[in-house]
């Protein structure tokens, strides 16, 4: 089934290259092949990204699970850190949502 992810992050440290850093994701996102029609939007004011992406999984947790793992590939692959990720992963939140079928 496929299924809508969306992740959002908030850059910690200094924003001043927040597009740069944005702009860095998305490619990286678009390389991965399991994702379909990634997007990364934010607030700049808040530090704040939305990553969202269509995955195919079989269940609603599955679903996250993949767009959170895309999303720290595609932050390692921009050069990015994700120290103390498997602290945060317990406390960040993830949404999916079944697509209708087309």
């Amino acid at each position: 089934m496929k299924y809508e992810g969306l992740v959002e992050l908030t850059v910690t440290g200094s924003i001043a290259d927040f597009e740069t850093h944005t702009d860095q994701l998305m490619d990286a996102l678009l390389t991965l092949e399991d994702l379909i029609d990634p997007d990364v939007g934010g607030n700049l004011a808040e530090g704040r990204m939305d990553i969202t992406m269509t995955i195919e999984a079989d269940t609603i947790p599955d679903a996250a699970f993949k767009s959170l793992s895309a999303v720290r590939t595609a932050i390692h692959a921009a050069g990015g850190a994700t120290a103390g990720w498997e602290h945060l992963i317990q406390k960040m939140t993830a949404e999916a949502r079944q697509l209708a079928d087309a």
